[in-house]
């Protein structure tokens, strides 16, 4: 193909691809509303790579094609899709000096997640940190995701290796503000979860878990698991603050964000409200939310449409908080 032809076709397959990303950072409601026009962005470039063989346009159409996949909740699909890549990769068909197999090494590290398959992900990922530098911000992204498997497979110990690990490094200080947020809210489940007090030296786990987050669309996950923690800590405290912690989680979810999150998200919101409703009676509570905790079992995890961030099945998490009305009533 001749240069300026070239040329031509990769600042198409560029706008294409900027294009489609800009959907992916719109709205849930938007992103809701088809993935047609998505999948022909991805048809799109692929026929453009078969045209050009550029490894611009390849690159381009990998990441869109990962995308749609993970919008859809397609998890087996990234995973095929990643095998495939890297089994061509080997071959000789995608240029050896320009592939960087990250993106498709974090995308099967959250697929993994996704798929329930805890032991799986936890080599691959614990395999891909030993390999990158602890500098770099890839081993951050690795470390995140596979602090996040251990916790799901309820291996909390390990979790809290991790942790430590990451809060050792010397630049851990040094991450975004955004990234340091993540990781307190991390850290503050695990230290819920395990009450191992070294978990939190050094950081003020009380006021974290007390101070009510400000409204912010673009934190609306994270803020989320935040104020479920601290519905899970108020839970046996005063009834008045657990009513506030409520009241915020309702703005969030209902009010402010009802189509951003799942239906399995606003099910276990709708469970917690049980526990204030009916005054922390166990029996009753036992008995009023069986409905809506056969809801929750049966439902599945959320995909990338949606802003969830399940750091703790919320099975177990439901488990646990029942546990312990049922010893706070004896």
């Amino acid at each position: 193909m001749e240069l300026e032809a070239l040329e031509r076709i990769e600042e198409r397959a560029n706008s294409i691809f900027q294009e489609n990303r800009l959907f992916i950072n719109s709205s849930v409601t938007n992103r809701k509303k088809s993935l047609e026009p998505f999948a022909k962005g991805v048809a799109e470039l692929w026929d453009m790579y078969l045209k050009s063989d550029s490894y611009n346009i390849f690159e381009k159409y990998m990441k869109l094609q990962i995308w749609h996949h993970e919008l859809n909740g397609d998890f087996e699909k990234v995973l095929l899709f990643a095998d495939k890549v890297m089994k061509d990769h080997k071959a000789g068909l995608i240029n050896p000096i320009r592939f960087n197999e990250l993106f498709l090494d974090k995308a099967k590290g959250n697929a993994l997640i996704k798929l329930r398959r805890f032991d799986e992900g936890a080599d691959f990922v614990e395999a891909m940190l030993n390999k990158i530098d602890d500098s770099s911000t890839e081993w951050y992204v690795f470390a995140e995701t596979y602090l996040m498997l251990n916790i799901q497979r309820y291996a909390f110990d390990k979790a809290s290796e991790v942790f430590q690990r990451v809060a050792a490094t010397r630049n851990f200080d040094n991450l975004e503000k955004d990234d340091i947020l993540r990781w307190n809210i991390l850290r503050s489940y695990l230290y819920y979860l395990t009450g191992d007090k070294k978990i939190v030296k050094k950081f003020g786990y009380e006021e974290f878990i007390s101070a009510t987050p400000v409204y912010e669309k673009d934190k609306a996950g994270i803020n989320v698991a935040l104020l479920i923690l601290q519905i899970l800590e108020y839970a046996k405290g005063d009834l008045a603050q657990l009513h506030e912690k409520l009241i915020s989680i309702d703005e969030y979810v209902s009010k402010f964000l009802n189509n951003s999150f799942s239906k399995r998200t606003k099910t276990f919101c709708k469970l917690l409200h049980k526990i204030a409703t009916h005054n922390r009676d166990y029996d009753t509570i036992s008995q009023k939310s069986r409905y809506l905790h056969e809801k929750l079992n049966d439902s599945e995890v959320a995909g990338k449409t949606f802003v969830d961030v399940e750091i703790v099945p919320y099975e177990f998490l439901w488990d646990k908080i029942m546990a312990e009305l049922k010893a706070f009533k004896a």
